[in-house]
C-alpha cells in the first residue's frame, strides 16, 4: 500500500520508518522544511535508537520521500495517517488548531472522481468525541455528501515509548482501531500483518 503521514514528529518518523521497513511506499508531510530535508537525506529528524537505519535503508529502497506540500500526494494513496502535535495549555485542554489544518488541508486535496476512500486516520492525542464533533463536521463542510464515499475515519492511538519506539512498534500490547460505524477497517488490519497483538 502507500502510506501518507502527515506530521514528521517523534510518532510520525517513527512510523514512516517503521511502515516503509514492512514494504510499503511512504510519503512523509511536514511544513518543516528542515525535517523533511533530513529525511530525504536519509535521516531521522528525531533521535531513536534504530530509526536512522530504518530511514536509510527505506531511502535506498526508494519506498519512502517527503514533502512539505500535499499537493495530489493523497491521489493514490491508500492511508493518511495524522501524528500532528497537539500541544497541553496551562490548563491542560489540548490545541487542536493542528488538527484542524491538516484535516481542512487534506479535505481540501481529495479529488471527488477517488474509486476507493482515503482511510484517514488519526494518531494524534485527542479527547473522546473528537473525531465526531470536530473532524468528521470538516470533511462534511469540505466534501459534502461525498465524504461518506470518499474518506474512512479511523482513530488509532499508538503506545511508544522513547527508546523503545521501534520494538513498542512492532510488538504492541494491543492495537486499537476505532471507526465511525465500529466495523473493522480493513486496510488498517492489513497494515498491522505480521505484528502479533490483539485487534481491539
Amino acid at each position: 500500500m502507500k502510506i501518507a503521514i502527515l506530521g514528521l514528529g517523534y510518532v510520525g518518523c517513527t512510523a514512516a520508518g517503521c511502515i516503509a521497513s514492512q514494504g510499503h511506499r511512504v510519503l512523509g508531510i511536514d511544513v518543516s522544511a528542515g525535517k523533511v530535508e533530513t529525511l530525504n537525506s536519509g535521516k531521522s529528524p528525531v533521535y531513536e535508537p534504530g530509526l536512522d537505519d530504518l530511514i536509510a535503508k527505506a531511502r535506498a529502497d526508494g519506498l519512502l520521500e517527503a514533502t512539505t506540500e500535499i499537493g495530489d500526494g493523497l491521489d493514490d494513496c491508500d492511508i493518511a495517517i495524522v501524528c500532528v502535535g497537539t500541544p497541553s495549555g496551562v490548563d491542560g485542554a489540548h490545541n487542536m488548531s493542528y488538527i484542524v489544518q491538516v484535516t481542512r488541508a487534506i479535505a481540501a486535496s481529495i479529488k471527488p472522481d477517488r474509486t476507493k476512500p482515503l482511510t484517514v486516520v488519526y494518531r494524534s492525542t485527542m479527547r473522546p468525541g473528537t473525531t465526531e464533533q470536530m473532524i468528521l463536521p470538516i470533511f462534511r463542510s469540505l466534501l459534502g455528501e461525498a465524504s461518506d464515499r470518499l474518506i474512512e475515519l479511523v482513530y488509532n492511538p499508538e503506545f511508544l515509548r522513547e527508546a523503545t519506539a521501534i520494538e513498542d512498534y512492532f510488538n504492541p500490547p494491543k492495537i486499537v482501531l476505532g471507526t465511525i460505524d465500529g466495523v473493522p477497517s480493513e486496510k488498517m488490519v492489513a497494515l498491522h500483518e505480521g505484528i502479533e497483538a490483539l485487534i481491539f
